[in-house]
């Protein structure tokens, strides 16, 4: 190329030199930095995926001295993260009847009714309802639980507790003199002691924050066999409200139980404090109703039944308390008393419950009057008093001047 002894001219090895820088320029460099640098040459894609596209994939077991790789479509990489999730997650296209609806021991609704608890209260029971004094107990704390003491209320005010009605007595948290100081608890302990027997679901609770931070609430319960043994149920709730309903869902565990049956849930112990220091504010609570799905022994109609009432074979309703009953109904509340005067006397007292019959007495003095006054006579008298009423028969006043004048008309 360009001379006799075979050398190539400077234009020749110049071209050469060309070509071959080229082809280098082309070379793959098989290091880890020159291969990453090869795949980062490589445009940025921008699109979302398809199933059809490729990604790059080492198999399984390459290694590092078996290395091989493959080209892998997306839809194979869907399919293997869709197998793994199925296995772990419930699909999503799974459905949740209307039945499903559950309770979630644990949790409560702060200052408001969700819609499951006011299906459970409009068609459950209230297993506290109208629950005696003696059932129930209120005390206080000032140092944080390390000290109870009796709230000192009376009999009165603690049915009130259970009574379900809208004018409550409210308890302070820290006692009736309470400061508002953060170490301010409350506690109150319903117990069946009317021999009551239902299972237990939700605890709706009036409660009022006064402006302070929410209110906690522990659940406790004891057993029929250890009855003043508290187990702590795990369950630490926020409430709210100024005042507001505040729900706490409980644990499917019973509210009494038979003698024999020493496991069962026996009484529910709650107690309140406060969740951060607010001072000056008295958190207080208003009332405390159990309510539940199942009843085996009902103390009164709006356990069993959920109203203030029952009714008979024939729809005849009886009413608790005061209105027992339809005779209790029907009669006066004040018994009056009916006395007869005149040609005949007597007298009875009648209070509306049934019929009553008077047995009248004849006057002797009357007959005779009327036998010397028969109808049309007319009778002069000093005294301004109808003649009917002494000695019977009827009588019209007629006009008369100085004396009172009655003609005997019948």
């Amino acid at each position: 190329m360009g001379g006799s002894r075979g050398l190539m001219g400077r234009e020749a090895f110049a071209k050469l030199r060309s070509i071959v820088d080229e082809l280098l320029s082309k070379k793959v460099d098989d290091t880890a930095a020159g291969v990453s640098s090869a795949l980062n040459r490589l445009e940025t894609g921008s699109g979302t995926p398809s199933d059809a596209d490729y990604y790059i994939s080492q198999v399984v077991g390459g290694g590092a001295s078996a290395t091989s790789y493959h080209r892998r479509p997306v839809s194979a990489l869907w399919s293997y993260i869709k197998a793994k999730a199925d296995a772990v997650y419930a699909a999503k296209s799974h459905a949740h009847p209307a039945f499903d609806v559950q309770f979630s021991p644990r949790r409560a609704s702060a200052g408001r009714l969700m819609p499951v608890h006011l299906g459970v209260m409009g068609a459950g029971r209230c297993l506290s309802a109208f629950l005696p004094a003696s059932g129930i107990k209120v005390e206080y704390s000032t140092d944080g639980g390390a000290t109870w003491l009796d709230y000192g209320a009376g009999d009165a005010d603690r049915r009130r507790l259970a009574s379900m009605r809208d004018t409550r007595i409210w308890y302070k948290l820290g006692g009736p003199d309470a400061s508002g100081a953060y170490g301010d608890m409350l506690r109150i302990t319903y117990e069946p002691s009317d021999g009551r027997y239902g299972l237990a679901r939700s605890t709706l609770v009036w409660a009022s924050t006064m402006g302070g931070s929410n209110l906690t609430c522990v659940v406790e319960t004891s057993t029929v066999g250890a009855k003043g043994t508290w187990v702590d149920r795990d369950l630490r709730v926020e409430m709210g409200g100024w005042p507001g309903p505040n729900v706490v869902d409980l644990p499917p565990l019973t509210f009494g139980g038979y003698e024999n049956q020493t496991s069962n849930t026996y009484g529910w112990r709650f107690t309140f404090g406060k969740k951060a220091d607010a001072p000056g504010k008295v958190q207080r609570v208003g009332s405390i109703d159990i309510y539940g799905d199942s009843v085996w022994n009902a103390a009164n109609e709006m356990m069993r039944t959920g109203h203030l009432y029952t009714w008979d074979d024939e729809g005849s309703g009886h009413f608790i308390g005061s209105a027992d009953s339809a005779t209790e109904a029907n009669k006066l509340k004040t018994a009056r008393k009916i006395t007869f005067t005149g040609a005949a006397t007597g007298g009875a007292t009648f209070d509306g419950s049934a019929d009553i019959t008077v047995n009248l007495a004849a006057s002797a003095s009357a007959a005779g009057f009327l036998a010397a006054h028969p109808v049309g006579a007319v009778y002069m008298t000093a005294i301004h008093t109808n003649p009917g009423t002494l000695y019977g028969g009827t009588w019209v006043e007629r006009p008369s001047v100085g004396a009172f004048l009655y003609e005997r008309t019948a």
